[in-house]
């Protein structure tokens, strides 16, 4: 599924990975070899799951609202 919303330039949803844990290239790979072409951020010190108000668990997949309000939270 995220490989087809993120290869869709038109579609309504951005998809962006937030890396905490993996060395940037090491996380660059997985997506490449997944077929998953999103937008990635390097987060080591996890300030942005910090600023969510998400740190429960990893892995975690949010989705955010056109007000960038938590709609979903999916941990594990």
């Amino acid at each position: 599924m995220l490989a087809s919303v993120s290869d869709d330039p038109g579609a309504a949803v951005r998809c962006v990975g937030v890396n905490t844990k993996d060395q940037p290239e090491a996380a660059a790979d997985l997506l490449e070899t997944t077929g998953v072409g999103c937008e990635q951020l390097y987060d080591p010190d996890g300030e942005l799951l910090r600023q969510l108000r998400t740190v429960q668990g990893l892995p975690v997949t949010l989705v955010l609202d056109p007000d960038s309000a938590i709609a979903v939270r999916n941990v594990g």
